[in-house]
This record gives structure tokens, C-alpha cells and sequence, in this order.
């Protein structure tokens, strides 16, 4: 079994999805990890090649002092792949 480069694995996992959740506008919730910075590359790649609409939330959660520079570096990642981000403060 040949492996899928991950943004075939991607695109595969959402076909998965119902049409009509990937029609309007997808909320992509990242907190500012690793995996949340390539979860975001992925999902920008996947919605430019199909004209889809992508908004990246990011919660502030106030729980750590590192929290709002993380969602400060999530917001300006998501800018850097002309993705609109919101910072959601808890």
C-alpha cells in the first residue's frame, strides 16, 4: 500500500465530509502548536485549490501567561497564508 503525502491524506479525509459543510464558509480552530501550524497549511492549501473560504479562530484562553503570544503568532501565520484569523478571548 503506497502512503499519501499528507496533503493527499488531507484532501481525502474530507471527502469523507458531507457536501454542504465544505460549501460555505470552514471554521479551522488552532491554538498555536505544531500540529495547529500544519493543520493550517494544510487546510490553506486545500481551500485555495478549491476556492473555499477559510476562517482560523484561535482561543486566548487567559489560562497561561504564553497564551496571547501564541494566539498573536497563530493570527500572524494565518496572515502570512492570507487567511483571515480571529483571536476569540475566553
Amino acid at each position: 500500500m503506497q502512503e499519501l503525502a499528507p496533503d493527499q491524506a488531507f484532501s481525502a479525509a474530507l471527502r469523507a465530509a458531507p457536501e454542504d459543510l465544505l460549501s460555505g464558509p470552514i471554521g479551522l480552530a488552532v491554538s498555536g502548536g505544531s500540529d495547529s501550524l500544519a493543520l493550517m497549511h494544510l487546510a490553506s492549501g486545500w481551500a485555495r485549490l478549491r476556492g473555499a473560504m477559510l476562517l482560523v479562530l484561535t482561543v486566548d484562553h487567559g489560562l497561561r501567561a504564553e497564551a496571547a503570544q501564541e494566539a498573536a503568532f497563530m493570527a500572524a501565520a494565518a496572515r502570512g497564508l492570507n487567511l483571515e484569523h480571529q483571536t476569540l478571548r475566553w
